[in-house]
């Protein structure tokens, strides 16, 4: 009985000495988890109120296990259902229980991004649900999970498939939204901004330390009666959005901002907003920025040699792929974890999305609109606009070296840990050469593309491409044609009436060497076409020089232009171009004329 009550005795000790230890382990525990940003969350009500899940948080809490198992269930069924809203409810839920599981977070931002949007039939409702995907990631997430190379990658290859690419029937809309932001946190898109965005306070405490701010700050809220600097803030900052595209006269603080006495006052104040979003809303360190810059940047086409010079089109989709790619990168351990060798993979296709389309151009034009509230009459003195803005891509030549060296980049990680992975990023960097090639070639940049041209001779000597190659000229003419012999004669008549529509929208724009490199393919093909078809009349193609007019009258035809546009391509051939003015005028005329002619007949 004695011994009985020893043992008891003597385990009770050892409870209490192993309840001490884990006691007096719970705060070093919790100092990491602090550190690592990986302190549980408690469900919100408002999650528990929008669904139809009705247990109580204390139930959750005991039988965690059990409740995870069943969402997961449900969420499957329902993802085989379609029911992609009542899964996303489901999700929002398994996302505060299991915060810190990378596939929870991928799984609601991708049902978002993907399955809820496209079921959106208007591209704005289709961009709510795409953004919310991305902010999702973004926003909460990777701030809950810092480390997880999955959630970096899955937002990066969001941002790239679903916005910087051409996958989804909206991606310009995307763009443009974007573009629009962005554009006024960034402009100009230069290292200098950055550097400037860079140096900037990160709190409103520190950028209001200077007695000259908190003065101008003061003065500033007395406009409105704001004494919140936040509120004071986040209101300039909304004023300066909603007037993209328009003079920012910032309402009525307008006066206050155009004072002289304050403009260097004013223009701090200005990049502390623009950092402030950056930071706060697109989660962008713009230090981290300036290091991508200077690795992968564009280079100086004119300057010897290929030195980086410039900034990445930061509004660019691709761009914030590029961001978000080269972190989950630092994060990755590609020797432990093989898979995420995806990470690089999407970082270099963004980079050759750069390369492809990176060129934006943001076109605002003002539109009239008809009003059905006006009175007959009333239109001659009130005249209803609406801002028109539209966005259009073109090849960047200067970021094609950052593109191929980061393809390298991949082939030489593929070397050191499976040789058998090689072969189809070497046929990706092959064809990404090959564009390349011809891309200088036709934009006059003949000492780039013999460069590269030798790099793919002897760096892929085993490629059918590289073989019986004995200049340049005969390379690119060879490969030209090979554009053209697998297209029927009808779609290929199409691709050179694309270019030739592509380019006078680039003259337009005032980007006359993607104008005239657009010309130039397209008279290339031309020339392969006709040596293709023996009976030139059976394929119905123009002379080159009469389909560039032609093409020239069906650009100012076109319900799909922009009407500013074609004013502006207009203005510019009347000016320099005034012959070919003039022909377009008459031969508009023209048309219109016959048009009205049978209109008249079929009355």
């Amino acid at each position: 009985m004695r011994q009985s009550k020893w043992i008891t005795g003597l385990f009770v000790l050892l409870g209490l000495a192993f309840w001490a230890g884990a006691w007096w382990r719970v705060v070093p525990v919790l100092e990491l988890q602090s550190e690592y940003e990986l302190i549980p969350e408690r469900i919100s009500a408002d999650v528990i109120e929008a669904t139809d899940m009705r247990l109580p948080v204390e139930a959750m809490s005991i039988f965690r296990s059990l409740v995870i198992n069943y969402l997961w269930t449900r969420i499957e069924d329902l993802k085989q259902e379609k029911q992609y809203f009542d899964a996303n409810y489901m999700a929002r839920i398994i996302c505060q229980l299991q915060p810190h599981m990378a596939d929870v977070w991928k799984f609601q931002a991708w049902n978002m991004a993907y399955n809820i949007s496209v079921a959106m039939p208007r591209p704005e409702q289709r961009w709510e649900w795409v953004q919310r995907g991305i902010e999702l990631l973004r926003d909460q997430g990777i701030p809950a999970n810092p480390r997880s190379s999955t959630l970096h990658y899955e937002l990066a290859w969001t941002l790239f498939h679903k916005c910087g690419g051409i996958t989804d029937d909206h991606h310009r809309y995307y763009k443009l939204q974007f573009m629009g932001e962005l554009d006024a946190i960034l402009s100009p898109v230069t290292d200098q901004t950055l550097e400037q965005l860079a140096a900037t306070p990160q709190s409103l405490e520190g950028f209001g330390s200077d007695p000259a701010i908190a003065v101008f700050l003061d003065r500033l809220s007395e406009v409105e009666g704001i004494s919140d600097h936040e509120a004071l803030i986040d209101q300039l900052w909304d004023l300066r959005l909603n007037a993209i595209g328009q003079r920012t006269d910032f309402g009525p603080y307008g006066a206050a901002l155009s004072d002289p006495s304050v403009r260097e006052l004013f223009s701090r104040l200005d990049f502390f907003m623009r950092a402030r979003a950056l930071r706060g809303k697109w989660k962008m360190d713009p230090q981290r920025m300036i290091e991508i810059n200077q690795k992968f940047g564009p280079v100086d086409l004119d300057a010897e040699g290929e030195k980086i010079k410039g900034s990445l089109d930061w509004r660019h989709p691709s761009a914030l792929t590029v961001y978000w790619a080269y972190r989950a990168m630092q994060l990755a351990d590609f020797k432990k974890d093989f898979d995420r060798l995806q990470d690089h993979r999407v970082f270099y296709y963004a980079l050759q999305g750069l390369f492809q389309t990176g060129k934006l151009n943001l076109f605002y034009g003002v539109q009239m609109v008809e009003d059905p509230d006006l009175k007959p009459g009333q239109e001659m003195v009130e005249k209803p606009e609406k801002l028109l803005m539209e966005v259009f891509e073109s090849h960047d030549l200067r970021m094609f070296p950052s593109a191929y060296k980061s393809v390298k980049s991949v082939l030489k990680t593929w070397e050191e840990l499976d040789s058998t992975k090689i072969e189809t990023t070497a046929n990706g960097a092959v064809n990404l050469l090959r564009d390349g090639i011809i891309q200088y070639y036709l934009a006059g940049h003949e000492k780039h593309a013999q460069t590269y041209l030798k790099e793919l001779i002897t760096e892929y000597p085993y490629k059918e491409i590289t073989h019986n190659v004995s200049s340049l000229d005969q390379f690119v003419a060879r490969e030209l044609r090979k554009d053209v012999e697998d297209l029927t004669s009808t779609v290929a008549r199409r691709r050179i009436w694309d270019l030739l529509i592509w380019a006078w929208r680039d003259y337009a724009f005032g980007e006359d060497d993607s104008s005239e490199r657009k010309k130039r393919w397209a008279q290339e093909m031309h020339v392969a076409v006709i040596k293709d078809i023996e009976d030139i009349g059976r394929l119905d193609l123009p002379p080159f020089t009469e389909m560039v007019k032609l093409s020239l009258v069906a650009f100012m035809g076109s319900p799909y232009e922009m009407p500013p546009l074609k004013r502006a391509l207009a203005n510019r051939l009347s000016q320099e171009q005034p012959e070919l003015h003039r022909w377009l005028m008459n031969e508009i005329a023209r048309q219109e004329q016959a048009a009205q002619e049978q209109a008249d007949e079929t009355q």
